[in-house]
């Protein structure tokens, strides 16, 4: 379910006239009946990205998706979803936009110290979000497969400056960033001509009516996966908070596993 959508123009000129919240709210109420709890963060959050976004030379009416339900309920939200076309294919590119201003790597396998509450704590690193957010997609909506639609993910940290070295591109982290970019608050221009590579023109495709109302069944490489994990292998990816809690999990039983007592983990 996407709660807004426009052409980049109309984006742009909603963030102009200070009316992206507004609408944002109104999406929200008439199609899941509540507003969430995080909606203060998004006038700030999208006037943010809107800066790259417009000084990008693509084409004023490629498509933009804000609050993308990836399921019924909205526990998967994408932050923003652009529709274009690189004159090879139709791509959808997810930005994941996170307000941090200070993070650091952990010993937990793609968790990154951050703010919440207050202080810092274990968090998926934002491009492993974004990531695993591609492979719900790609793995349940055989649409996007059966059209020839790329799915693309990155990561916009617009309030944290880079560091030397950069802690969130350290080693451990390598993996993930080959397939997921990330973007410091000091890669503006960067980011910039990323969505000049990926989404330069309109989209030939009505990308974001196939991502909201394509054919929601499992794609023969989640059948395949499946079956592996049948056999005892390690397919299945945990979203969000649930990668959060077994990554400390493993991590603390591995520290543990000579502990004689019982021990019980929660979060």
């Amino acid at each position: 379910m996407i709660v807004y959508e426009e052409s980049k123009l109309d984006f742009i000129s909603d963030i102009d006239n200070n009316q992206i919240y507004d609408k944002l709210v109104s999406g929200f109420k008439w199609k899941t009946g509540s507003v969430p709890g995080d909606s203060n963060v998004w006038a700030d959050e999208y006037t943010r990205f809107c800066n790259p976004l417009r000084n990008a030379k693509v084409e004023d009416n490629i498509r933009v998706a804000l609050e993308y339900h990836l399921i019924a309920g909205g526990k998967f939200r994408l932050d923003v979803l652009l529709a274009g076309n690189d004159q090879k294919s139709d791509n959808a590119l997810i930005i994941e936009l996170k307000a941090w201003d200070e993070a650091s790597f952990t010993d937990y396998e793609d968790l990154v110290l951050a703010p919440y509450g207050g202080r810092l704590v274990p968090r998926q690193h934002p491009c492993v979000q974004a990531s695993k957010y591609k492979g719900m997609i790609v793995n349940f909506n055989s649409s996007i497969k059966q059209e020839e639609i790329n799915i693309l993910s990155a990561a916009y940290l617009f309030n944290l400056k880079r560091r030397n070295p950069e802690p969130l591109e350290d080693a451990r982290y390598k993996k993930i960033i080959s397939d997921t970019r990330l973007f410091l608050a000091d890669d503006a221009k960067q980011l910039t001509k990323y969505i000049e590579q990926v989404v330069p023109f309109k989209p030939k495709k009505n990308v974001l009516f196939f991502l909201d109302n394509g054919i929601l069944k499992p794609t023969q490489e989640l059948i395949t996966r499946i079956g592996s994990m049948l056999e005892g292998n390690p397919e299945f990816d945990l979203i969000d908070e649930q990668n959060e809690a077994f990554q400390i999990i493993r991590t603390e039983i591995a520290k543990n596993v000579h502990f004689k007592k019982k021990a019980c983990f929660y979060r």
